[in-house]
């Protein structure tokens, strides 16, 4: 009984932490993006890659905001602490580049070797959305690690143990890309394997980079 009861408790303790977390960064996130109103739909087909990047840039930021809204007022405590120490930044950032390219590559090639997907010729070139894009993806990926092995992983973590918070908050980065996967198994499992390999990445380094 004691037992049952102490578990009840760390679930309540982590649960209405990351509830909490969500409903401060659904608050900032209406701020940029309910005055818009039914104009968001005309934006994204008038500007599709400016919506983009306006969209990954507000996430980033509200992410950013909320969770030092939660560790400054709740944890009391740095927001370097979440993972942003300098130490060993630039070490850490080119191994992660290295393992999520080899993490991709191997994904399109099992893909492309069983006939699931295939090469396309690109058509056209330019610049331009070539920069926009890539910035628009450098603040998705920053929305999506602090999501991943940010505030509510390592609340997990800290509350429970260490393999809980990785496959729970592997299930929840899957949930976050459910709408691409269209009810096939590879992708889910793909990117599954990837917020572990993520949380495990962040477990050696303590670093988010």
């Amino acid at each position: 009984m004691l037992t049952l009861k102490s578990a009840l408790i760390t679930t309540w303790k982590i649960l209405w932490r990351i509830l909490l977390f969500f409903l401060g960064w659904a608050i900032l996130l209406s701020v940029f993006f309910v005055p818009l109103g039914s104009k968001i739909t005309q934006l994204q087909k008038a500007y599709p890659l400016g919506m983009q990047l306006y969209a990954d840039f507000i996430t980033a930021i509200t992410i950013l905001t909320a969770t030092w809204g939660m560790t400054h007022f709740i944890d009391h405590r740095p927001l370097k602490t979440i993972g942003l120490s300098l130490t060993h930044f630039f070490r850490d950032m080119l191994t992660g580049l290295a393992v999520g390219v080899a993490w991709l590559a191997l994904s399109v090639g099992i893909a492309c070797a069983f006939g699931w997907a295939s090469l396309k010729q690109p058509v056209g070139f330019s610049w331009s959305v070539l920069i926009l894009s890539s910035i628009s993806m450098l603040f998705n990926v920053i929305a999506q690690e602090f999501l991943l092995c940010g505030f509510i992983f390592q609340t997990i973590r800290t509350k429970s143990n260490t393999i809980i918070a990785v496959v729970i908050s592997a299930i929840l980065f899957a949930s976050y890309h459910a709408g691409a996967f269209k009810g096939d198994w590879l992708p889910i499992l793909n990117v599954f394997g990837a917020g572990i390999l993520l949380c495990l990445a962040y477990i050696i380094t303590n670093n988010l980079w």
